[in-house]
């Protein structure tokens, strides 16, 4: 798995990028713990230059909280003669806290950390990773996501039926796809959870499944009826220690029944699995709602499905992913964009849908709203794209106020940016151009690179 960095890692980098070009390291660390609020001490400022106002009048920014110190992210201004060459305190406004021994802080000559913070989470929203989800009906379409692909923070979505414990698991072993999976623990025999409901139409068929690993005992998938609590057709049950696709026959909405759900239930206690990419989908179902984390259609890459692995032992119990990802065809054009909707983006599947389907599509990279956030972009690539826009930033502050340091802010943003290239692989940077074509033109043979099967055959 990619190493995971905070922000404050990413900001200490940021600083000495922008501003560590001078006689002193930006980036530094209390030895001692100050007298008050006021004082951030580091005694190898000791007799810098023998000038207190060596450092100017930088922002100090306190980067990790320590005991009773400041928390993490709090600023002050250094004051005027602000550094004691003798014992290397430097005075500013008073923090919410005395600085304690071994704080990380830094020093900020050129911008205020806010903004920098600000820079960065704009750059994180026009980064964009590749994103692989389930096509499910347990997803955003629910008014709150169904949670279909176990990404939502926390439980909430699913069910417990008994005194089971649920939990996200993000260990790596413990997780199908995406960053998280849902952990059951039961201590009953057969508890289990349920899925958010879904609406159904009396007749419709259905398809389901879902990956299982097993831990402890065994975990079954069983289609349910919600409007009348009761199963519907057959259940799957795994005890496999490796990740299984453990895939229902397909079913058919009872009479009478305007809900279904998704149950996992244990047979035993104490009974441990973990559940991830879980399929529910009407096998007629045309309209794709495209999930909510889609910005633009053509954040899109492709529709698809995996071969059924080998069956071994017992019946719907598939080793999960045994083949390669096989396209399925969908249309492009013509998309239903309708960007200030409730629902901004569909494109239309062919069916009869035969198989659990997965999509593959830019998404945009989460913000880091505070210091202990993490993320697994590339240390390299989000500090050169950052600081690249921190010194057009500076560029035109510099235009304002009429400075001579515009060339020079305007060629370290170019040296950023080319920095930056080398690290882009597996990333798109910036929005992609997006074609709309006209609807009666959408099922001329070949009119788009995403053809349906249908097309292909109209060409033969």
């Amino acid at each position: 798995m990619p190493t995971s960095e905070t922000r404050a890692t990413i900001l200490r980098d940021l600083c000495e990028y922008i501003d560590g070009a001078g006689d002193v390291d930006v980036v530094r660390v209390t030895d001692s713990t100050g007298a008050d609020a006021t004082e951030v001490i580091d005694s190898s400022l000791v007799d810098v230059d023998g000038d207190t106002n060596f450092l100017g009048r930088p922002w100090i920014r306190i980067d990790a909280k320590v005991g009773a110190g400041p928390s993490a992210g709090e600023i002050r201004k250094l004051t005027k003669a602000g550094l004691t060459i003798a014992t290397g305190v430097l005075t500013t406004a008073a923090f919410t806290g005395t600085p304690q021994s071994a704080t990380n802080f830094s020093i900020w000559r050129h911008i205020h950390p806010d903004t920098v913070v600000r820079i960065l989470n704009s750059v994180l929203r026009e980064l964009r990773r590749q994103s692989y989800a389930p096509v499910t009906m347990l997803d955003s379409r629910l008014g709150t996501d169904g949670d279909g692909d176990m990404e939502v923070s926390g439980v909430a979505s699913w069910t417990a039926d008994g005194d089971e414990t649920l939990a996200k698991s993000t260990t790596a072993p413990l997780v199908r796809h995406g960053s998280q999976s849902l952990n059951v623990s039961a201590s009953s025999a057969a508890e289990g959870v349920q899925s958010q409901s879904v609406p159904a139409v009396e007749g419709q068929q259905w398809l389901v499944g879902a990956a299982l690993k097993v831990t402890t005992g065994a975990c079954s998938i069983q289609p349910y009826d919600v409007t009348g609590s009761a199963n519907i057709g057959t259940k799957r049950t795994s005890n496999d220690l490796a990740w299984q696709w453990a895939e229902p026959d397909w079913f058919v909405v009872p009479a009478d029944c305007e809900q279904i759900a998704v149950r996992f239930e244990g047979t035993g206690a104490p009974d441990d699995w973990n559940v991830d990419d879980v399929v529910l989908w009407p096998t007629l179902q045309k309209e794709y709602e495209l999930p909510s984390w889609v910005e633009d259609p053509s954040d899109l890459i492709a529709i698809g499905h995996y071969g059924r692995g080998q069956q071994y032992t017992t019946q719907g119990i598939y080793t999960d992913n045994e083949f390669e990802f096989t396209p399925w065809g969908w249309q492009r054009s013509p998309s239903i964009i309708e960007e200030e909707g409730a629902h901004p983006f569909r494109i239309l599947l062919d069916t009869p849908v035969a198989y659990p389907l997965y999509m593959l599509a830019w998404r945009p990279c989460t913000e880091l709203s505070a210091d202990t956030d993490s993320t697994t972009v590339r240390r390299e690539l989000i500090v050169h794209l950052t600081a690249q826009r921190i010194f057009h930033f500076l560029a035109r502050q510099a235009i304002q106020n009429n400075s001579d340091e515009v060339a020079s802010w305007l060629t370290q943003a170019q040296l950023a940016g080319r920095a930056a290239q080398g690290y882009l692989s597996g990333y798109r940077w910036g929005q992609k151009k997006r074609r709309v074509r006209a609807p009666e033109f959408a099922s001329f043979p070949g009119a788009d690179a995403h053809e349906s099967p249908t097309f292909r055959s109209q060409r033969k």
